[in-house]
């Protein structure tokens, strides 16, 4: 079942006192190369409500935290809020830039995307010394064979720190899966597939296979070295986690690929 129909399609806000308990009663990790008081907030978007925003990272300013969360495209357009982001110890905020196509984005009702502004919301969250975890996903009835390389060429041309690539996944209870359903499109019922790593339903403008092969071939490109230096190289995000990251992630893609390639 998809979160919003378990749900509700509903934000919540924890009361700000209970955060700051929270992050009071952590205790650091052991280890000689653990990054000292670095934490992820679990939150869709934190700053769906910028009064509340505006009062957590104000509160936790000076706390001397690293932090990274989760964000919409809306926060390019707050530099007062960027800056109390970076002020606060924002390291890194993850995007889900989804696809380079309007008419897909049009398609699946996320209006707040405009993809002729990618750049210039990279750029600003940039300027503050914020890196990015910018996520797409492969497979909608829009994209074609090009869909790869136009991706990575957008992934290094805006030098995210962090690119992560899924393939459409229909869960259950969504409109997509009815719409797939409906269609006869769907022919995978075997849930431990539904990951976003596996092809379960019979793509527009793919084979299953290119689409898979295309996915992981893209996933090999970006967290290649050339790839990790280039977007990495000049840029103002905190290298000492972004590098490490990157090559972790470049060990694992390697393996999953091998994994799920052989299994196709």
């Amino acid at each position: 079942m998809h979160p919003t129909s378990a749900f509700g399609g509903r934000y919540r806000n924890r009361p700000i006192e209970e955060v700051m308990a929270e992050l009071r009663g952590l205790e650091p990790f052991g280890g000689r190369f653990t990054l000292k008081n670095c934490l992820f907030f679990v939150d869709d978007n934190i700053i769906s409500n910028r009064a509340y925003a505006h009062e957590l990272l104000t509160r936790i300013t000076g706390l001397g935290l690293q932090w990274f969360g989760q964000t919409s495209m809306n926060i390019a357009r707050d530099a007062g809020l960027l800056k109390l982001c970076r002020q606060s110890g924002c390291r890194g905020l993850f995007l889900g830039f989804e696809t380079l196509s309007s008419q897909t984005l049009e398609a699946v009702g996320k209006r707040v995307n405009r993809p002729q502004d990618y750049l210039d919301v990279v750029h600003r969250i940039h300027d503050h010394g914020i890196g990015i975890d910018g996520s797409f996903v492969f497979g909608f009835d829009t994209d074609d064979e090009g869909v790869f390389d136009r991706t990575l060429e957008f992934v290094e041309k805006a030098k995210l720190e962090v690119a992560y690539f899924s393939i459409l996944t229909p869960y259950p209870g969504t409109r997509l899966h009815k719409r797939l359903e409906e269609e006869g499109r769907i022919f995978s019922r075997d849930w431990s597939l539904y990951d976003a790593n596996h092809v379960v339903f019979q793509p527009k403008n793919f084979t299953p296979d290119q689409l898979l092969r295309g996915y992981f071939g893209a996933l090999k490109e970006v967290y290649s070295i050339p790839s990790i230096v280039k977007r990495l190289w000049g840029t103002t995000a905190w290298k000492n986690l972004f590098y490490p990251m990157n090559l972790g992630f470049r060990q694992s893609v390697h393996k999953l690929a091998r994994h799920a390639l052989s299994d196709s």
